[in-house]
C-alpha cells in the first residue's frame, strides 16, 4: 500500500511535467520598429562618392561628377561634360528595367549613348547600344560591357557611376577598336 501513494505522486508529477512546454518566440509584427511603433524602418539613401578602383577591364578611372571619360586604343583621354540618365522602372515591357545615358555635344560633334538592361549595381555583356564619336561606331560583335557600381536614387535624382568596354569599328577604314571608359552621373 505504502507503494501507491508514491506512484500515483509520481504520475502527477510526470503528467503536470510533460504538459508543460515552452511557449515559441513572440517576435514584433513585421514592418514595426523595436519600440513598438508602426512604419518601416529604412536607411536613408547615401552617395558616399567611393569610386572601386581599376581593373584589367576597366582601365579609365571614374571622372568628376557629370562626365564620361573614354580612351580608344589607350590614346589620349576625351571627357564629355552634362550627359544625362533616363531610368525606366521595370515593367511588363521591359522585366529587368532600363538605364540610358547620353551626351550629345555639337562641338565637337559627339554622340554618344550607353544603355543596358537595368536599374542596379552589376556587370552586363551586349549591353551597349550605341556609340559616335568621329569616325567611331560601336561594332556589333556582342564583345560590349557595363559594369554599374554605383546606382541610387537620391532625394528623386539619380547617382549612377562605372564603367565600359566595347569595340568600335572606323567608318574610314572599318578597323576594329577598344574603347574604354568610366561614366559618372550626378543629376
Amino acid at each position: 500500500m505504502r507503494l501507491l501513494p508514491a506512484f500515483f505522486s509520481i504520475c502527477v508529477i510526470a503528467l503536470l511535467l510533460g504538459g508543460c512546454k515552452k511557449d515559441a518566440p513572440i517576435y514584433p509584427p513585421e514592418g514595426t520598429t523595436p519600440t513598438g511603433t508602426t512604419g518601416t524602418v529604412t536607411e536613408p539613401e547615401v552617395d558616399n562618392g567611393i569610386d572601386p578602383p581599376v581593373d584589367e577591364t576597366y582601365t579609365v578611372p571614374i571622372g568628376a561628377a557629370n562626365t564620361i571619360v573614354f580612351k580608344i586604343d589607350n590614346a589620349e583621354p576625351v571627357t564629355l561634360t552634362r550627359p544625362t540618365a533616363d531610368v525606366t522602372a521595370p515593367d511588363p515591357k521591359a522585366l529587368t528595367g532600363y538605364t540610358s545615358i547620353v551626351v550629345d555635344q555639337v562641338t565637337p560633334e559627339v554622340l554618344f549613348q550607353l544603355n543596358f538592361s537595368a536599374v542596379s549595381v552589376g556587370e552586363r555583356a551586349n549591353d551597349l547600344l550605341g556609340l559616335l564619336y568621329e569616325n567611331f561606331k560601336l561594332s556589333d560583335d556582342g564583345s560590349g560591357k557595363v559594369k554599374t557600381t554605383t546606382f541610387k536614387k537620391i532625394d528623386g535624382k539619380y547617382r549612377i557611376r562605372g564603367y565600359f568596354k566595347v569595340l568600335a569599328t572606323d567608318g574610314g577604314d572599318g578597323s576594329k577598336h577598344v574603347v574604354v571608359g568610366s561614366y559618372n552621373i550626378a543629376q
